[in-house]
């Protein structure tokens, strides 16, 4: 288990990238609302997928959380529009009860 500022330094500079263009893209079609949501959707993608991997060893299948990297199939694309519109929407929920397991875990 590698600690969590290494695993964000190792984080491709592309997935920031798609993530933020894809949080941007959700923030206008919510009116510009939800600002939190507009920064806080991928901080809470990376903590969610770093959990999975490397606190929970989990096999589970993170390819639809965020959008890097994702192939070009078209249902793909679908399904993580979809469920990463959702994610967004509670982006901050999310981030926060993240944060909240890796400092218990961490302390405890």
């Amino acid at each position: 288990m590698i600690p969590l500022n290494i695993y964000v330094q190792s984080v491709e500079k592309n997935f920031w990238i798609y993530n933020f263009v894809a949080s941007f893209i959700y923030f206008a079609i919510n009116g510009f609302d939800a600002l939190s949501n507009f920064i806080l959707f991928p901080l809470a993608i990376m903590l969610i997928i770093y959990i999975l991997k490397e606190r929970l060893r989990s096999t589970a299948d993170t390819q639809f959380l965020g959008f890097y990297p994702l192939g070009k199939d078209f249902g793909k694309l679908v399904i993580a529009l979809i469920m990463n519109y959702v994610i967004w929407q509670v982006s901050g929920l999310l981030f926060f009860v993240a944060l909240v397991y890796l400092l218990w875990k961490e302390y405890h």
